[in-house]
């Protein structure tokens, strides 16, 4: 039997309080890191600017790797915990990206486009081999919630401050409303992608008490999409609603539940919508106001024919630059200045169309394996997981995936720097989980 094994048998057998402290620490060294996503831009920012602040997220990260790295583990551990499909997917991906890097117009700008990719991979493989129980992963994942609460409350009083006089002395000026809602984690439409792969993970909050529980998702609920509805980012809200629907049709028609159950998921459904149109009714008419306007734009193009709108101006030149170099792409973050050559500062708004511009349809067809694998883990846990609590976590990971698969199809979030170490850290916590299943059903054939 295998340490994960182990310790995972403790946390089935309502044993909790016998996993050793060392396994609590190993989590509470993620915790720290996820409040290092948060706090260390902030208190950086107010120094020196955006680009010190994201650096000060990236020593932090080399920390935890360092620290597992320090720490020899069993060779049989470190085999189940990393080497599946997503981590052979995403180590193709790597190597395909830094074969590009020689082809960069701007070293350093490949250098970091590189940077950006490998480091979520490398928190993605630590936390994969620091949660080695089902309870972490629980633990863990409330902690990524909360993490993306307290971004939404961030937007929230930086929102307030604003529109009160007061500025950071490295914000930058909001262009239109739509982006008084800056964060350090960049402009509204960053905030907003974030936002809408944490907030389905409010759901799977759990306390000792029932009161207690419903007081916090209900709170939390109400300051995310407060939060999200600030930003007057169409295309996260927009995104989510997408996603929910898709989500809505896959769990009453594939995801095995009793009657009760899909009455308490459509009565939770009808409380979110009702949450959302208070929140909506709460904001400043100056929000509310603006964001009408750019949605009733969105619709006339819509109507007249215009289905991208104004993503258009960006996709075309993107998708004419990708057929004159469709196998091998045109170097890993050199889309910029191929864009600065049509007088646009701008990239392709498309991850996809990002990728096969970058690195062709090799690293088209990796990336696509990459969110494939995702997708197939986080379906099976919400369908056949072991325990209760693991498919709640399965339904909470796919509506945020869906959500987030369907907005980066028209912005350059997913390689953020913020937005990669949530994203690879709720896919650490799938895999986490699915490893445990595995062991219990084992288990119980044994």
């Amino acid at each position: 039997m295998t340490i994960s094994q182990n310790a995972d048998s403790f946390a089935l057998n309502g044993a909790t309080s016998q996993i050793p402290d060392r396994s609590t620490w190993r989590v509470r060294r993620l915790e720290v890191f996820l409040g290092s996503i948060l706090l260390g831009p902030v208190a950086v920012v107010s120094i020196a600017g955006r680009t010190p602040s994201i650096f000060c997220v990236d020593l932090v990260a080399l920390f935890c790797i360092v620290a597992v790295l320090w720490k020899r583990l069993p060779a049989e551990d470190v085999k189940r915990s990393l080497f599946h499909g997503v981590w052979y997917w995403y180590l193709g991906y790597l190597l395909l990206v830094l074969l590009t890097v020689p082809m960069g117009v701007d070293p350093l700008r490949s250098i970091v486009g590189l940077k950006v990719r490998l480091m979520p991979f490398l928190m993605f493989s630590v936390i994969s081999l620091l949660l080695r129980n089902r309870r972490q992963v629980m633990r863990f994942m409330t902690a990524v919630g909360l993490c993306g609460v307290a971004v939404a409350a961030m937007t929230i009083v930086i929102y307030t401050m604003e529109m009160h006089g007061y500025k950071g002395p490295f914000m930058p000026d909001p262009e239109d409303t739509k982006d008084i809602a800056q964060t350090t984690f960049g402009v509204s439409n960053y905030i907003g992608s974030i936002l809408i792969l944490t907030l389905p993970l409010i759901a799977t909050f759990k306390l000792s008490g029932g009161v207690k529980t419903a007081a916090v998702r209900f709170g939390a609920f109400a300051i995310s999409l407060v939060a999200l509805l600030l930003t007057n980012s169409r295309g996260s809200v927009i995104s989510l609603v997408a996603g929910l629907v898709l989500w809505m049709v896959f769990t009453l028609l594939f995801v095995p539940m009793k009657a009760v159950g899909r009455a308490k998921l459509l009565l939770s459904l009808g409380a979110i919508v009702a949450l959302s149109v208070v929140s909506w009714e709460m904001l400043p008419d100056i929000i509310t106001y603006s964001f009408a306007q750019r949605m009733n734009v969105l619709l006339a193009d819509v109507q007249s024919g215009n289905l991208a709108s104004n993503r258009a101006s960006v996709w075309l030149p993107g998708l004419s630059h990708a057929l004159d170099s469709p196998v091998i792409g045109i170097g890993i973050a050199n889309q910029y200045e191929e864009m600065a050559k049509l007088g646009m500062d701008t990239s392709s708004h498309n991850l996809f169309l990002e990728t096969i511009l970058e690195t062709g349809l090799a690293g088209l067809v990796l990336l696509t394996g990459m969110l494939t694998a995702c997708l197939i883990t986080v379906i099976r846990l919400s369908r056949t997981g072991t325990t209760e609590e693991t498919r709640r976590i399965g339904l909470a990971l796919l509506l945020g995936f869906l959500a987030g698969i369907i907005n980066v199809c028209a912005e350059p979030s997913f390689w953020g720097a913020e937005y990669g170490y949530i994203f690879w850290s709720m896919v650490a916590g799938a895999y986490a989980l699915k490893r445990f299943d595995i062991d219990s059903r084992q288990g119980a054939l044994a």
